[in-house]
């Protein structure tokens, strides 16, 4: 990555190697970090990576919006009309 570059992780805690992740802050790599996942959960708000002020961390609500809650409710009224019906769900996970 370049210097200053922006890191975000939305996908598991895991997909970033702690330790480099830390070097990099402690190098200055890093302009900021953005994790709305963590190593452990629930994250300990004492971890000193979280006292970093280049980091953002959101505790998994980085895709919750009104916009996001309103989608789900459609989905979920039209699966129960589909259900109700007797026609095939949407996104069904068997």
């Amino acid at each position: 990555m370049r210097p200053g570059a922006l890191l975000v992780n939305v996908a598991r805690g895991a997909v970033i190697e702690r330790s480099a992740l830390l070097a990099a802050l402690a190098g200055d790599r890093l302009g900021g970090v953005g994790l709305d996942v963590h190593w452990e959960e629930p994250p300990d708000p004492s971890d000193p990576l979280y006292a970093d002020p280049r980091v953002v961390a959101l505790p998994h609500l980085g895709g919750s919006s009104v916009e996001a809650f309103a989608r789900i409710r459609d989905l979920v009224l039209d699966n129960l009309d589909r259900l109700v019906r007797g026609e095939p769900l949407r996104h069904r996970i068997a």
